[in-house]
């Protein structure tokens, strides 16, 4: 049997060019790792510092952008429930959506509802642009726990319950949802628009576009309209077992029902 070769290494001498290269070398990628790291959290600490400033201040210093960026930082859903039809809204959608809501005096200081809220898109967006009071309702434990996990962290005022929609009775100046569709469970977006009416004179919520025309005959016959509407292209991704396709895009409307 051949023994196992033995190897012996040498140090390198401390006074040597190839140690002195090397300890460069490594001094100099060190300090490019620590300053890229410094660089990051400082870019994170101002954001953080601006996101509150501008909660506090309102839209007068927030641009749209800025609030689809920390939009994006909320959690998506940890476990989709296709019976509920959870899907994330997009947030450069959501941001849209409030940043008009804001410039038509539907949000600052005013008691906002988040119906359906998911993990709080919504919710944390009207807490950013100032709300007086932001609740949000959903029926999912586990979408509760990401909003308020999330609020938490971004040190949000914002309070969420668990209810089945039918069941809140909370009034509020304005109403924000994503109701479903309607695809699992057929007319499921209509008792979600009987009781944001009920609760508020005020409703923003996403429909099918292919909808819109009965959005508004439906609300009219509550004596309510369509004041205002908006069409998104919506990309909806591969999430449930019967999706077949990686991702569908579909058109949804965002209408305004005063």
């Amino acid at each position: 049997m051949t023994p196992p070769a033995i190897f012996f290494i040498r140090p390198l001498a401390r006074n040597s060019k190839l140690f002195r290269s090397s300890a460069r070398s490594v001094n100099a990628n060190l300090s490019a790792s620590l300053i890229a790291g410094q660089y990051m959290c400082l870019r994170m600490f101002r954001f953080g510092r601006l996101l509150l400033s501008q909660h506090h201040q309102g839209l007068g210093r927030m641009k749209k952008r800025d609030l689809e960026i920390a939009l994006e930082r909320v959690p998506p859903f940890p476990d989709p429930d296709p019976s509920l039809e959870q899907y994330q809204t997009p947030a450069v959608i959501a941001a849209d959506i409030l940043f008009r809501a804001y410039a038509e005096g539907d949000v600052k200081g005013l008691k906002v509802l988040d119906l359906g809220c998911g993990t709080g898109v919504f919710a944390y967006g009207a807490w950013l642009l100032s709300a007086g009071m932001v609740v949000g309702y959903d029926i999912s434990d586990s979408a509760l726990k990401a909003a308020e996990g999330f609020a938490t962290s971004a040190g949000a005022d914002i309070e969420y319950r668990k209810s089945d929609i039918m069941d809140v009775e909370e009034g509020a100046d304005t109403v924000f949802m994503n109701p479903p569709f309607g695809c699992q469970k057929r007319n499921a977006d209509r008792s979600f628009l009987d009781k944001a009416m009920e609760l508020s004179e005020c409703v923003y919520s996403i429909h099918m576009a292919e909808t819109l025309e009965f959005v508004r005959e439906y609300v009219e016959k509550k004596g309510r309209r369509v004041a205002y509407d908006k069409t998104y292209k919506y990309e909806i991704p591969h999430t449930f077992s019967f999706h077949t396709k990686e991702k569908q895009i579909v058109d949804i409307v965002a209408v305004n029902i005063r």
